[in-house]
């Protein structure tokens, strides 16, 4: 992990590199292709808070016109939490209200290549998000967008609801794939 001016950390393994600034991801590089992930103009892991204002349930009917109110939290305060030899990691505080935050944890793992882990499993290669949220908000909900520039007949995503864990498989079609997650 490097540190740069005003903030900016650049991750990376020899597989990926991420500049990220704000907990905001200002650039994803695929090293060995050399190809950058973020379109340009964009970065990713940014939350959104939208008003909830449901015709009929509560949470779970979300309209089409929440997109007319987004408040984007803007960017966190960073601190390194992990510097070590195998992991390296990065806090990103967001505040939402006064009741309400969220507290991200940023890891990417060193990069060991196939047959040299001495038996153990091999290690990701790709950016970690762990959070934590205290949330106390009424009528509202939060997403976070990652921009990518990949095209792609299907996207898994893993998802962690509170009472376990899920798979989603999202079907792209004729489209560029840039998602809120």
């Amino acid at each position: 992990m490097t540190e740069l001016d005003d903030g900016i950390f650049v991750l990376g393994n020899g597989k990926i590199e991420a500049t990220i600034q704000g907990g905001h991801i200002l650039s994803l590089l695929d090293v060995e292709l050399q190809r950058e992930l973020i379109p340009p103009g964009k970065a990713g892991h940014r939350f959104i808070l939208y008003d909830d204002q449901p015709l009929y349930w509560d949470a779970w009917d979300v309209e089409i016109y929440h997109l007319e109110t987004p408040q984007e939290l803007g960017q966190g305060k960073t601190t390194i939490a992990d510097r070590g030899p195998l992991r390296v990691g990065l806090m990103v505080e967001h505040k939402i209200s006064e009741q309400s935050w969220i507290k991200t944890m940023i890891t990417l793992d060193a990069y060991v290549p196939d047959g040299s882990t001495g038996g153990f499993k091999s290690p990701l290669n790709y950016l970690q998000f762990e959070c934590e949220v205290e949330w106390h908000e009424n009528r509202r909900f939060l997403k976070v967008e990652f921009p990518i520039d990949i095209y792609s007949d299907t996207v898994p995503s893993i998802i962690n609801p509170v009472n376990g864990v899920g798979f989603i498989r999202i079907t792209v079609r004729h489209c560029k794939a840039s998602n809120s997650l």
